[in-house]
């Protein structure tokens, strides 16, 4: 559906679909008892991007395997990008934002072990050059067959390669974020 607007549009300008925990349809062997607490999609995540998502929500640990909390969703973050990658090939002038979300808050750690998988597919991200402070946000010309990706230690710590700075700060001031979940609670 990107394909159809103009390479100027502004992505602030769109209202963009996308899953909350995006890998959360799949388990493993104790997915049976977890599934009704951790399963948000029913679908795939190519079956998703074929349906039209194009804000996805990754939350990896140090292994690179996906989790949601503490449940493994049988899913690792370079399967997560041979698919995305593979559907950008198939549809050049999309875009996925991706937020990439460390699942166990360790920081400089998460951002270490990233590294050499992001640069196995560096060239399907959208990059600016270190020195950029701007955190504007791109048109689609900016970033059609690329990943933007979206990061809360971007500010603190961005990820750099070859000099060119990946993605953007999640939760920017000019950015509107709607991910607060407040749970149901039980009264005993």
């Amino acid at each position: 559906w990107m394909s159809a607007l103009p390479d100027t549009t502004n992505l602030a300008a769109l209202s963009i679909p996308g899953t909350h925990d995006t890998m959360s349809y799949n388990g493993d062997m104790t997915w049976t008892l977890t599934k009704p607490l951790a399963q948000t999609q029913t679908m795939s995540l190519y079956q998703q991007l074929e349906a039209g998502i194009r804000y996805i929500d990754i939350r990896a640990k140090d292994n690179l395997k996906i989790y949601h909390g503490p449940i493994y969703l049988n899913a690792s973050l370079s399967g997560v990008l041979e698919t995305i990658t593979q559907f950008l090939k198939k549809n050049p002038k999309e875009t996925i934002i991706m937020r990439l979300k460390d699942e166990q808050n360790s920081n400089d750690s998460f951002d270490y072990r990233i590294q050499p998988l992001i640069n196995i597919y560096k060239d399907y991200f959208y990059t600016t050059p270190r020195t950029d402070t701007s955190n504007k946000i791109p048109t689609l010309k900016d970033v059609r067959g690329k990943i933007l990706l979206l990061s809360e230690n971007h500010t603190k710590k961005p990820l750099v390669i070859n000099s060119r700075k990946f993605g953007m700060q999640f939760g920017a001031p000019n950015q509107v974020i709607q991910d607060d979940y407040n749970g149901p609670s039980v009264k005993t």
